[in-house]
C-alpha cells in the first residue's frame, strides 16, 4: 500500500503530513462485508508506521535521505486504542469441536499423569541422582 501510493516519490520529498495521511488511510480502511469494522488494529497500524519511520531513520544514518526528513517523521503520533475507529485487537472467534477433534488426530498423545511426566523428564534429561558426578 505504501509503495503503491508513494513509490514514485523521491524519499527526500516525503513529509510527516504524508505519513499522517497514510496512517489515517490505514485507520479508515474497513473489512469487506463487516458493516464498517476497521480492517486493522491499532497495533498493526502502529507497526506499519514504525517500519516506515525506521526505514527513513536508516536512510538518514547512511546519508541516503536528508536527516530533516527522518526527524520530521518522528512527530507523527502513534494510534491509540479507540482512536480513528480502529479495532482494539484482532477478532477472536471460537473453534468448533469438530475442528478440534480433526486436529487432535494429528497430534502426539499428551500424558497428564504427573508420575509419568516426571519419569519422562528425568530420563530425557539424565536427572538420575547418581549421575551428578
Amino acid at each position: 500500500m505504501f509503495c503503491k501510493r508513494y513509490g514514485d516519490l523521491p524519499a527526500a520529498d516525503f513529509t510527516d503530513g504524508m505519513l499522517r495521511a497514510f496512517r489515517d488511510g490505514l485507520c479508515a480502511m474497513k473489512k469487506n462485508g463487516t458493516g464498517g469494522v476497521s480492517r486493522f488494529t491499532w497495533q498493526s497500524v502502529n507497526k506499519r508506521i514504525a517500519i516506515i519511520k525506521a526505514m527513513y531513520q536508516s536512510g538518514a544514518d547512511y546519508n541516503r535521505v536528508p536527516r530533516h526528513v527522518a526527524d520530521g517523521l518522528k512527530s507523527v503520533d502513534r494510534v491509540r486504542s479507540g482512536h480513528f475507529g480502529v479495532r482494539r485487537h484482532a477478532d477472536v472467534t471460537s473453534v468448533s469441536d469438530v475442528l478440534v477433534q480433526q486436529t487432535m488426530a494429528h497430534l502426539s498423545p499428551v500424558h497428564c499423569d504427573s508420575e509419568v511426566t516426571n519419569a519422562y523428564n528425568r530420563d530425557a534429561y539424565n536427572l538420575e541422582e547418581n549421575n551428578h558426578g
